[in-house]
């Protein structure tokens, strides 16, 4: 019995590495190259393309084209002449489009060898965040409003941002006082304004509309008598 158990264990492996033989053959014969990209590219950061070519024969031309927003990006634009050949390479999606789809193109030929893939890729957006704070949440007339401004990116990291367009605005939604295309310094904006000796009770609002059409607002309150 311990035997045939023996026997049997041993042709199951041996199927196994058959089977597993075969699978390498196919994928020689099928598939002499390998293109590693993600499938979901960030606008407006740095993405990575690598290329291995497997058991070359003869000299090829390769190129590898990122097409976005009709236009192209050149990651590789080379002539291969060894057997193996492995490299990686960095290349950059625009954020000025609000497309969501870009295609990678890998073309190599030589003699006898024709390689041509075309393969699409997402593309999102780099969702940042920005944030405004005040000193105080409440004022008294003639107080001087103190306000900053700061954009996070996905990382929680404080960057540098362009303001097309600042506004306050009273309870009346008069508009009051408005900076146009302000530059954060240093990652950051610092803004500040009076209330005049008569100013009208109630909520004021903070609008910043960033160069990316996003705009947030933040809410401060005037009373007779603050705190």
């Amino acid at each position: 019995m311990e035997y045939f158990k023996k026997v049997k264990m041993l042709s199951v492996d041996a199927l196994y590495f058959s089977y597993m033989c075969l699978q390498c053959q196919l994928l020689s014969l099928l598939r002499q190259y390998i293109l590693w990209v993600s499938s979901v590219i960030q606008s407006d950061s740095t993405g990575k393309a690598c290329l291995h070519l497997l058991k070359l024969n003869e000299s090829i031309s390769l190129s590898v084209v990122l097409e976005y927003d009709g236009s192209n990006t050149t990651i590789f634009d080379q002539f291969v002449e060894e057997d193996n050949f492995y490299a990686c390479a960095d290349f950059k999606v625009s954020q000025k489009s609000s497309e969501q789809l870009a295609f990678i193109t890998l073309l190599a030929k030589g003699d006898t060898h024709q390689i041509s893939e075309r393969r699409s890729v997402a593309v999102i957006s780099e969702e940042k965040a920005t944030f405004i704070q005040t000193d105080k949440s409440i004022y008294k007339p003639g107080e001087n409003v103190q306000f900053r401004i700061v954009t996070l990116d996905t990382k929680f990291k404080p960057v540098e941002d362009v303001y097309s367009l600042i506004t306050v605005q009273d309870p009346q939604n008069n508009l009051i006082f408005q900076w146009q295309n302000v530059t954060s310094f240093r990652n950051i904006t610092q803004l500040s304004f009076q209330l005049i000796a008569e100013p009208m009770f109630g909520d004021y609002w903070i609008a910043v509309k960033r160069n990316s059409g996003k705009t947030v607002t933040h809410q401060f309150a005037v009373k007779r008598y603050g705190n």
